[in-house]
């Protein structure tokens, strides 16, 4: 009998050391299988961010034109008064953009010159274009170098230049003399920074013109990058838009409500 119950309690002994073994097992199973599904998850989360597209801001507006420049010339167009009512009729797109770049300014356009370069669309609000979608913009005025101004304008006034130039003693080259334009109170676009744009399709110049002054270009309140641009995530309820005209910021989705959607 003293037998029988030594062997019931060895089997029983060895039951419970199994079982605890098995758990064990489990444990350090699911364990394993929990660090891997987060190892994974984690991994896609790498590869989405690895392809989402950053794109290297770049201008040709160096600090050194920046300096030299003579203050903004200030050119008066007699156009009717832009409103976002009117604007949203004369444009074929409005988007939140972030510039990319600041290519090369254009005398052969417009009497005002443009400036061109690329645009990465972060979200599309009215028109045709897509998230992702990177354009090539132009926009009214810009910085110039004296050479390719004074080459654009007629000969009489190319020659009157000159001839002040030569009676005020300068001998600087045109082509180190720049001069911002601005038509009416236009405001100067940057590299890296994020605005809301009234966009037009120019079909000759195979490039989206943002129309509109100081009334269809306007500044979203995020910072300004200093190294590449990528389609960011804004939330329109807790982002605001400048004012250019009153110099006050004013909540995104609000304007969007009252003056894209209505």
């Amino acid at each position: 009998m003293k037998k029988k119950y030594i062997l019931i309690s060895f089997i029983l002994a060895l039951v419970l050391v199994s079982t605890i073994l098995i758990v064990k097992f489990n444990v350090k199973l699911e364990n394993n299988t929990n660090t891997i599904l987060e190892q994974s998850i984690s991994d896609i989360d790498e590869i989405i961010l690895e392809e989402t597209p950053k794109y290297k801001i770049s201008t040709y507006v160096t600090d050194d034109i920046k300096k030299t420049a003579t203050a903004p010339a200030s050119v008066v167009c007699f156009r009717e008064q832009f409103t976002p009512e009117n604007l949203k009729e004369l444009c074929t797109d409005i988007a939140i953009i972030r510039v990319i770049s600041l290519d090369y300014m254009n005398m052969d356009i417009s009497m005002f010159g443009m400036t061109l370069g690329k645009a990465l669309i972060n979200n599309s609000i009215y028109g045709t274009l897509k998230e992702g979608d990177v354009i090539t913009y132009m926009k009214p005025g810009g910085y110039v170098d004296m050479e390719t101004y004074n080459n654009a304008q007629p000969e009489a006034a190319r020659e009157n230049r000159l001839m002040v130039r030569k009676m005020n003693g300068i001998t600087t080259p045109l082509s180190e003399e720049y001069m911002n334009i601005r038509v009416n109170k236009d405001i100067d676009i940057e590299e890296g920074k994020t605005y809301l744009a009234y966009l037009t399709y120019n079909e000759k110049n195979k490039a989206y013109e943002i129309i509109g002054l100081e009334i269809g270009l306007r500044e979203v309140q995020i910072p300004q990058e200093d190294e590449y641009v990528s389609v960011t995530n804004l939330d329109f309820e807790k982002t605001n838009i400048l004012n250019n005209q009153t110099q006050e910021y004013e909540d995104l989705k609000e304007y969007i409500d009252n003056n894209i959607n209505n």
